[in-house]
C-alpha cells in the first residue's frame, strides 16, 4: 500500500512541480545609467519558446525587437521597442540556426541576414532582407543556396574600418573561418564575397564577439575549454585583418558573453551556475574588471541595444527549448547522457557524464540534484562534484585509450542502482566491460558487479536503460543486429534480487514497427505509469532521411518515440514524426535523452546534444508524444 500511494504521489508531483518550472517565460529590461547602475525598466511575460532575440538598430527611429520561435515556425516584431505595443506575427521556417543584424552599406540602417544549416550534403541557406521601412516591409536583398552548413558562428565586425559591416563565419569542426563582405549588384540585390580565408583556427572557441579598442576595432574569442580569451585587432588589410595582441586566463563556464557600452565597460560575461554577471573595460591589450552583479541563473539571452539616448538590456529568462546549465568537475559545463528520476526526498536526480568538446578522458558519470528539473546543483552528501569513478587505468593493459559512459541509474528501496559501460581501446583491439553499481543514499558504494565483457563492437552492448516494474527489472539496450548496418534494440530482465546475472538471462529482441529502415544509437526506456505501456525515446534515423549521409553513421540523429503494447513489450510502435528534430531545437546531433511523463501523452524531456564539437543537456516542457 505505501508503494501505491508513494507512486500516485509521483504522478501528481510530476503534473504539477514539473507544469510549474515555467508555463511561460519572462522578460526583463534594464536602462544602464550613470555607468554603474541598472534600471529596471519593464518586464513582462512571454513566450517560454524563443529561440533568438535580435534588437535591430534604424538611423531615424527606435530599434526594432524580432522574437523567433522555432517550435512554432513563428516570428514576432514588436516595431516600437520603447511602448513595446505594436506586436506582428508572421510565419517562418523553423530551422533558422541563427539571425543577425548588421549594416553592410554603412547607413545606420541595419539589415537582417537569416541563416539555415538544415539543407544537407553540406549545404546551408542563406537570405538578407532590408527592414529600413520595419519588418512587414522588409525587401529581400539576396539569398545563398551553397553555404556551408558547419558554421558554428557569426560575428559581425569592420574590416573596412568604414562603417560597412563584414561577417566573420568560423567552423569548429575544420578549424577554419573567412570573412564576407556583402556588395551591392549592378542592378539589385547583393553578392557575398569571400575576401579571406583562415585554416588552423583552434577548435574550441565558443564565443566571437565584436569589441571596440578605442582607437581601432577588435575580435574577442572565448575557449571555455582552457578558460582562456585571445584578443586580435583588426587592421586595414586585406591580407592580414586580425593581428594577436593578448591572451587572457579566465574562467571555463561563462555561458552567454556580449559586447556593447555598458557604461563603465563594454564586456558583459554571464556565468548561470553561479548567478554572476561581470562586466568589463577593455582598455589597450588590458581587460578590467568594473563591476560584479549578482543576478538569476535561469537567463537564456541577454541582448543590448540602445534605446533612444539611452542603452539598454534585455535579459530573457525560459525553462523551456532551454541549455541546462550543469555544473562539472571540469568546469565546463558540457554533458551528455542524462537520466532522471523524481526520488523520494522531492528532489530530482540526475546522472550524466561531462564531455567537452567530445573528449572521452573526461567522460566519467556524475550525479546532481534539483529542486525544479532546471537549476542543478551538487549532492550535499557528496560535498564535491567529483565523479562517481576515475577515467579506467591502463596499467598493465595493451590498450591505450580508455573512458566510461552511457550511465543510467533508479533507486528500489535505499540504494541506487547504476548500470555504465568502461571502454578501452587500441588500434587493434577493445575490451567493454558493462558494469553494474550499487550506493547507498549518501552515495558510498555498496556493490560492484561486471554484468558482462565484451571484445568487438559488434556485439558490445550501448546506451543501457532500466525499466523497474514492481520488483522486476528490465535492461534494455543497443547493439549491432543481424543485420550489420543497422543498430537493434534488445532487453533482459531478471527481478530485483537477481540484478547482478541480468545479463545472464535470455535476450529479447525489440520489434519496432516502422515505415523504413530504422537503425538507433541511444536510447531510454521509460515505464508510463498512466497507461501501463512502455515507451522508449531513440536517437536515431531512417535510411535516407538526411541527404549525403550515410547509413548507419552516428551522426545526424532525430529523437523518435516508440510505444509497447500493454503487455507485449517485444512489439513497439515507432513513430515515424521525430519527438524533436535536431534542427528545430537547434543543434546538430541528438544525443541520449532522459524524460518523465506528465501524462499519458505528455512528458518532460531532458536531451543531449551535440552543436558542432561543443556537447550539452536541454529541458523541453510539456513535449506531446501521441
Amino acid at each position: 500500500m505505501k508503494k501505491i500511494l508513494f507512486s500516485l504521489f509521483m504522478m501528481v508531483y510530476l503534473v504539477f512541480s514539473l507544469g510549474e518550472i515555467k508555463e511561460r517565460g519572462k522578460e526583463e529590461i534594464y536602462q544602464i545609467q550613470d555607468g554603474y547602475s541598472f534600471k529596471l525598466y519593464a518586464e513582462s511575460q512571454q513566450r517560454d519558446t524563443w529561440t533568438k532575440i535580435v534588437a535591430v538598430q534604424r538611423k531615424n527611429a527606435l530599434p526594432f525587437l524580432l522574437y523567433y520561435d522555432s517550435k512554432a515556425g513563428e516570428l514576432l516584431v514588436k516595431e516600437d521597442c520603447k511602448s513595446r505595443k505594436e506586436e506582428s506575427v508572421f510565419p517562418s521556417r523553423n530551422t533558422w540556426k541563427d539571425i543577425l543584424a548588421l549594416d553592410i552599406d554603412g547607413d545606420g540602417n541595419e539589415e537582417l541576414l537569416f541563416y539555415d544549416p538544415s539543407g544537407g550534403d553540406k549545404a546551408g541557406y542563406a537570405e538578407l532582407y532590408s527592414v529600413v521601412e520595419g519588418f512587414s516591409k522588409r525587401k529581400l536583398l539576396g539569398q545563398w543556396y551553397n553555404w556551408n552548413n558547419r558554421w558554428k558562428t557569426f560575428t559581425i565586425i569592420d574590416c573596412g574600418l568604414d562603417q560597412k559591416k563584414e561577417l566573420l563565419r568560423y567552423d569548429d569542426q575544420e578549424s577554419q573561418a573567412d570573412i564576407v563582405r556583402f556588395l551591392p549588384c549592378e542592378k539589385e540585390g547583393y553578392n557575398a564575397k569571400i575576401l579571406n580565408t583562415f585554416s588552423g583556427w583552434r577548435g574550441t572557441w565558443k564565443s566571437i564577439i565584436s569589441v571596440s579598442l578605442g582607437y581601432r576595432e577588435g575580435i574577442l574569442l572565448y575557449d571555455p575549454y582552457v578558460g582562456e580569451w585571445e584578443l586580435l585587432a583588426i587592421q586595414d588589410s586585406e591580407q592580414e585583418p586580425f593581428v594577436s595582441i593578448s591572451t587572457f586566463k579566465t574562467r571555463k563556464g561563462w555561458k552567454e558573453i556580449v559586447s556593447g557600452n555598458f557604461g563603465a565597460g563594454n564586456i558583459l560575461l554571464y556565468d548561470a551556475i553561479s548567478g554572476e554577471a561581470e562586466i568589463y573595460a577593455l582598455e589597450g591589450k588590458e581587460l578590467f574588471l568594473k563591476k560584479k552583479i549578482s543576478t538569476k541563473k535561469t537567463w537564456k539571452s541577454i541582448v543590448p541595444y540602445t534605446m533612444g539616448e539611452q542603452d539598454a538590456l534585455l535579459f530573457y529568462e525560459s525553462a523551456n527549448y532551454s541549455d541546462i546549465c550543469l555544473p562539472t568537475y571540469d568546469g565546463t559545463n558540457q554533458a551528455l547522457h542524462p537520466d532522471v528520476f523524481l526520488d523520494k526526498d522531492g528532489y530530482y536526480k540526475m546522472v550524466f557524464t561531462p564531455y567537452p568538446y567530445c573528449n572521452d578522458l573526461l567522460e566519467n558519470p556524475s550525479v546532481l540534484r534539483s529542486k525544479d528539473g532546471f537549476v542543478f546543483e551538487p549532492i550535499p552528501v557528496k560535498q564535491n562534484l567529483a565523479p562517481l569513478m576515475d577515467t579506467p587505468s591502463l596499467e598493465g593493459t595493451p590498450y591505450t585509450y580508455s573512458y566510461n559512459n552511457d550511465p543510467d541509474f533508479f533507486r528500489y528501496e535505499d540504494k541506487y542502482y547504476m548500470v555504465y559501460n568502461e571502454t578501452k581501446t587500441s588500434e587493434t583491439a577493445m575490451l567493454q566491460k558493462v558494469y553494474l553499481m550499487v550506493y547507498d543514499l549518501e552515495w558510498k558504494q555498496i556493490h560492484s558487479w561486471v554484468l558482462q565483457e565484451q571484445k568487438s563492437f559488434d556485439v558490445a552492448w550501448f546506451s543501457p536503460s532500466f525499466v523497474l516494474l514492481d520488483k522486476e527489472v528490465m535492461l534494455f539496450y543497443v547493439r549491432k543486429s543481424n543485420d550489420a548496418c543497422v543498430h537493434g534494440i534488445f532487453f533482459r530482465k531478471s527481478s530485483i534480487q537477481d540484478i547482478q546475472n541480468i545479463a545472464q538471462k535470455e535476450e529479447h529482441a525489440v520489434l519496432l514497427k516502422k515505415e523504413a529502415p530504422f537503425s538507433s544509437w541511444h536510447i531510454n526506456a521509460l515505464h508510463n505509469p498512466f497507461n501501463q505501456k512502455i515507451y522508449l525515446l531513440i536517437a536515431g534515423k531512417f535510411q535516407g532521411a538526411n541527404p549525403g549521409d550515410y547509413f548507419p553513421s552516428l551522426s545526424n540523429f532525430d529523437l523518435f518515440m516508440a510505444r509497447s503494447n500493454e503487455n507485449d513489450y517485444t512489439t513497439f510502435d515507432l513513430n515515424p514524426t521525430p519527438v524533436l528534430r535536431r534542427f528545430v531545437f537547434p543543434c546538430t546531433n541528438v544525443y541520449r535523452p532522459a524524460f518523465l511523463f506528465t501524462s499519458q501523452d505528455r512528458i518532460t524531456l531532458w536531451c543531449s546534444f551535440m552543436r558542432s564539437r561543443e556537447t550539452g543537456i536541454a529541458l523541453f516542457q510539456e513535449i506531446p508524444i501521441d
